[in-house]
């Protein structure tokens, strides 16, 4: 982790009362303190990931309502006995459900912060207007990324880009009415950026020009979402919106001038120390040291992923609870020849010195008392659940020596990878469906640096390269990195709800409302904004 990164606040709590003490005279002393300015901003984009729990945070609802993991309610050992947690995967929410209030408080932070930031940079008249306007510009787009993320989790939301706003006076905006001031927003501030462009090593875990670029692209790729009024019965009728200006996006980004390239170690990207991967455009930076034992700032998911008989393994301190597991059909996607399977854990597990790891629930005895050798199972039934039910999530790398709640690997939000498959998904939509040659080489090149036997390179071609096996490759590759909810809602599929059946799920459980590609607005937050409507669909 680069040392500069850790002043610029997504490792550093700022408090408000040293955020609102820099004034106009010490910051024209001190032009450095700019990333104490905007460190606020970044510490609250952090909160994306790092969470008391779980489920506190956005990364848990764009995963665990998804066909690739989730916390089960293991009845047998009685780990995880909550609704909050089956709420999730049963896709059966409500405006009370405690976890989404969490959720919204932290999507907001980063509205907060960033109109806060703004609003006092517009205070400095000594500050060269230059520098003013790119230092707002960069804040701007780490709200627009904030509005992303409301838009695409609630649809419909409150909108404010001023500090100076009262909770009684914010008004909900539709998500399309939300687009269309984001477009606004990479209209003015992209310019600005891209005339500032420094090297990447002293823009690093911001938004700098390639970050927002990679952010819009997102917005582009969603329009059908986000442009559709009707989320009971939606039509998509702008199935092709913003398509064209996607590609020449991803165009850029692929560019030799962005100087982004594919890892020839698709893991290169998740490794503890992964802040030189040249494939990563925008992280999420953390460091253990800044964030060892605490919740709200640390990248805390190895202790949600790993048994506690692990621990040893690792020579560290972190308390594994059991948590995460995948679904069977997610770790079965992946051929063996395929070197993305090994983010995923599965069968017997052991020590360092090749000893068996065991059980440690009273449930998971052996006849003559001894607890029961640690066998993570691939297939599991949901009514029988237990301490070894389902394989587990290790893409991001556990070092020697990991501690309870913090990680040192900075979470990838957005990489080349991704911008790659976006533009071959473009091009396939343009042409209704069709894979074009160009999306077939860019799909078999992503997949290609992953596979392990030369002979079984260039899989795709334009007739099996179906907008379906594109949809199941983009899990194969991006599993664990927060957009499979996205993906399955801009295919279509979310509400389908098939990948259940793999764990026996009784479907009376289930909840396939087409409306449920948005969550509720909290009933907490609707008490203190009596002027904002709950979506009528959830009334």
């Amino acid at each position: 982790m680069f040392a500069s990164l850790l002043t610029c606040g997504a490792c550093t709590d700022l408090s408000d009362t040293v955020y609102s003490e820099i004034t106009e005279e010490s910051f024209s002393k001190n032009p450095s303190s700019i990333n104490l300015l905007i460190g606020k901003v970044y510490t609250s984009i952090g909160t994306y990931i790092a969470a008391t729990n779980p489920n506190f945070s956005p990364f848990y609802y764009n995963v665990c309502t998804t066909d690739e993991m989730f916390i089960p309610f293991r009845n047998v050992t009685k780990e995880w006995n909550n609704a909050k947690f089956s709420d999730a995967y049963q896709h059966s929410w409500t405006p009370t459900t405690q976890d989404l209030d969490k959720n919204w408080e932290k999507c907001f932070g980063i509205i907060t912060s960033a109109n806060m930031a703004i609003d006092q940079v517009n205070s400095f008249d000594g500050m060269e207007q230059h520098l003013k306007d790119v230092t707002i510009a960069e804040i701007r787009m780490a709200r627009a990324y904030a509005y992303y993320l409301l838009i695409d989790l609630w649809g419909d939301v409150p909108y404010t880009v001023s500090s100076s706003d009262k909770t009684s006076d914010i008004k909900k905006k539709t998500s399309a009415e939300i687009y269309n001031l984001m477009m606004k927003e990479f209209d003015d501030c992209l310019p600005l950026l891209k005339e500032a462009k420094k090297d990447k090593s002293t823009t690093y875990g911001k938004f700098n020009y390639w970050a927002a670029l990679a952010l819009k692209a997102k917005y582009l790729l969603n329009a059908k979402i986000f442009l559709e009024t009707d989320r009971v019965n939606p039509k998509y009728a702008d199935e092709k919106t913003g398509l064209d200006e996607c590609i020449d996006i991803c165009d850029e980004l692929m560019s030799p001038e962005a100087g982004f390239e594919l890892e020839k170690d698709y893991f290169t990207n998740f490794k503890a120390h992964n802040e030189n991967s040249k494939e990563n455009i925008f992280v999420i930076p953390f460091d253990a040291v800044y964030s060892k034992d605490n919740f709200t700032l640390g990248f805390g998911y190895a202790r949600h992923c790993l048994h506690a008989s692990q621990t040893p393994v690792y020579n560290g301190t972190v308390n594994g609870q059991n948590g995460f597991s995948v679904y069977p059909s997610l770790y079965k996607t992946f051929e063996d020849f395929d070197v993305r399977k090994n983010g995923l854990n599965a069968g017997p597990q052991f020590d360092a010195s090749g000893k068996p790891l065991k059980c440690i629930k009273a449930q998971m005895k052996n006849p003559d008392g001894t607890f029961m050798d640690l066998d993570f199972k691939v297939d599991f039934d949901i009514n029988n659940c237990d301490e070894m039910s389902g394989a587990r999530f290790q893409k991001y790398e556990y070092e020697n020596g990991i501690i309870t709640d913090a990680m040192n690997n900075d979470f990838v939000v957005v990489r080349l990878a991704d911008i790659m498959m976006m533009k071959a998904e473009c091009l396939m939509r343009l042409a209704d469906g069709q894979a074009t040659q160009e999306a077939v080489d860019l799909v078999n090149e992503v997949r290609n640096r992953s596979i392990s036997d030369p002979s079984q390179y260039d899989f795709y071609n334009t007739s099996n390269l179906t907008m379906d096996a594109l949809l199941e490759e983009r899990r194969r590759e991006f599993y664990g990195e927060a957009l499979r909810r996205t993906d399955l809602i801009r295919f279509e599929k979310f509400t389908d709800m098939d990948w259940v059946d793999d764990i026996h799920m009784d479907r009376s459980k289930i909840r396939t409302e087409k409306y449920r590609t948005v969550f509720p607005l909290p009933a907490n937050y609707l008490k203190t904004a009596p002027q904002i409507e709950q979506h009528p669909y959830y009334q």
